[in-house]
């Protein structure tokens, strides 16, 4: 199965935007020059924009294929591969939780108050992390409370969905787990710390459990943002280029377009938004 699907997205791998792409489009001065820019690049001619606005392309592009990919696979990998997937389900609801319409499968038609976005979510696999986030958010009035909470039941769920994959795919995806979940954790740290001010022993609430970095919250360092995205890179990178035709590859494939695509997207807000060189690259890291 996974062998009629890695050598597509190796190919497609070769059309993805690189460092000098982006510091090409960085340069760019109007929004209008770095539509005419991105439209260069060969990403668009494996996957043409076909009259859609780039803004909705940005958004869709990963998804599209993701999905193309999802109804390839069969029995135990698809169902792994749909759990992944409830990562879009996850960008609906935060949508939601700031009064914006979902892009993909949840809240695409009308916004909702938080408590209607709760009963949406009642029988669904967010229900819980949904239930404990509020009530830590009536407590503290920050939405932060929310997504943190509803972050670490999208890891926690994706952890034990490894325990159904075929006994040769759960090593590799289980180890890229916990060695992407432990930066997450030790990114999480960096931000509590610095931004929020909280203390180590009161950090276990908000990282995502049974890692190392989760037991050890109190003796591992954090991990700032450009730290944070050269590291998973790496992972990702490695894991594709050095496990194929696993689903351990197909996963680190999709991470590394995601994190692709959302460099374009920052890029295309800082032009949208007239957003200074200098203030975009300490959110991606130098161009």
């Amino acid at each position: 199965m996974y062998y009629s699907i890695y050598p597509k997205l190796r190919a497609i791998f070769t059309y993805l935007p690189d460092q000098e792409d982006y510091k090409e489009l960085s340069r760019t001065k109007t929004l209008d020059e770095f539509e005419r820019g991105v439209k260069k690049l060969e990403l668009l001619e494996r996957f043409p924009l076909n009259n859609r606005k780039l803004e909705e392309y940005l958004k869709k592009v990963c998804f599209r294929l993701e999905e193309q990919v999802r109804q390839t696979l069969e029995g135990k990998g698809q169902a792994f591969f749909a759990e992944f997937m409830k990562s879009y389900e996850l960008k609906d609801i935060r949508n939601a939780l700031y009064n914006k319409k979902g892009q993909f499968y949840l809240f695409q038609e009308e916004e909702k108050s938080l408590d209607e976005i709760g009963t949406v979510l009642e029988d669904s696999i967010w229900s819980k992390a949904w239930e404990y986030g509020y009530d830590r958010y009536k407590d503290k009035k920050n939405k932060f409370e929310i997504e943190v909470a509803l972050d670490r039941q999208y890891y926690i769920n994706l952890i034990k969905a490894v325990d159904n994959l075929w006994w040769k795919d759960r090593k590799t995806v289980l180890d890229l787990l916990k060695n992407w979940i432990n930066k997450i954790n030790r990114n999480w740290k960096y931000r509590l710390q610095n931004k929020y001010r909280e203390e180590d022993y009161e950090m276990k609430q908000y990282l995502i459990p049974n890692t190392e970095t989760y037991e050890k919250v109190d003796s591992i360092s954090g991990l700032q943002k450009k730290d944070f995205d050269r590291e998973m890179e790496t992972i990702f990178y490695d894991k594709f280029k050095n496990e194929m035709f696993t689903m351990g590859a197909i996963i680190s494939f999709f991470m590394l377009f995601r994190r692709r695509i959302e460099k374009l997207t920052s890029i295309y807000n800082s032009k949208k938004f007239n957003i200074a060189n200098n203030k975009l690259s300490r959110v991606m890291g130098e161009l």
